[in-house]
């Protein structure tokens, strides 16, 4: 019976690998010969498609804690069809004549959550990473709320499975996206045009610490110097705590506290985190004696 059901998933899976790879060669028309409808209509059947091939090869449900992070067989059906996939998405994301329409910019996401899940652990190795994740970040803060949205999704959906947030891979952006909201410095700055969403990104930085706090996590040969990589979290962290929202400094002073007790746990000393911290005490006294 087992053996029955392995084949159906297989089959299934290469099925849907097959309608995937049609909907992808339709996409790679130029973008001046495709409308907006008819682009967003064939990025929800290729999303749909690799749904499909999720569904069927990928074991663990996406979004459950402790996710593998696992990459597949190079020969597993729909492999193939999800790293094209990705490359599709760095080139409409990563144009700097983008679309903006909402329906494709949502369609798009969609098209990198499901490709990204079915590559798993390497999806962080390939180019179209470095290009997408970060653009990702950034429509945290769209001012659509489908695209913000959808982007959320994205990230919930990949953390742990393709990434966390001190691998290689993503906390150079983490960083930058938490400096540029904070101004670059410890005070804050002045805030740019995107302060006034920063809660949303700093929402999700907090939900993802305390996941990685909570969970019991296999090394990751992506994951860098933990100490290192927590202080200059904890640095571009502080640059939000003079942040002209209340409830974008209280859930920063939340999300440091969160980061900070995971790096006592790992071994970074009290004396090591008040030297950290010191900056606050004249900067930002009430934060800093949370």
């Amino acid at each position: 019976a087992s053996g029955g059901r392995t084949r159906r998933r297989s089959n299934a899976a290469v099925a849907a690998a097959r309608n995937a790879k049609e909907v992808l060669a339709q996409l790679s028309v130029t973008e001046s010969a495709l409308k907006w409808k008819e682009r967003s209509e064939l990025l929800k059947q290729l999303a749909a498609a690799l749904e499909r091939v999720s569904q069927a090869t990928v074991q663990t449900p996406r979004g459950e804690p402790g996710a593998p992070q696992m990459s597949p067989r190079r020969d597993q059906a729909g492999v193939a069809e999800s790293v094209s996939g990705l490359a599709l998405v760095q080139d409409l994301l990563g144009s700097k004549d983008r679309s903006k329409n909402v329906h494709v910019v949502t369609g798009t996401l969609a098209v990198f959550k499901t490709a990204a899940n079915i590559v798993g652990l390497g999806a962080g190795l390939h180019a179209a990473w470095r290009v997408v994740f970060p653009v990702v970040l950034s429509l945290l803060k769209d001012s659509a709320k489908t695209v913000a949205a959808a982007a959320l999704s994205v990230l919930d959906s990949l953390h742990l499975r393709c990434f966390r947030l001190r691998d290689a891979s993503t906390v150079p952006f983490i960083i930058a996206e938490l400096q540029q909201l904070g101004g670059g410095g410890v005070g804050g700055g002045k805030p740019g045009a995107g302060a006034k969403s920063a809660a949303s990104f700093i929402t999700w930085i907090l939900r993802a610490l305390k996941l990685e706090n909570e969970v019991v996590l296999p090394p990751s040969e992506q994951e860098g110097d933990y100490k290192a990589v927590n202080e200059q979290l904890a640095r571009a962290l502080m640059g939000l705590l003079g942040h002209r929202e209340i409830k974008t400094r209280d859930l920063t002073a939340q999300a440091l506290s969160a980061l900070l007790l995971a790096a006592q746990a790992h071994g970074m000393s009290e004396a090591e985190i008040s030297a950290l911290l010191a900056p606050l005490s004249t900067a930002h006294p009430k934060p800093f004696a949370r």
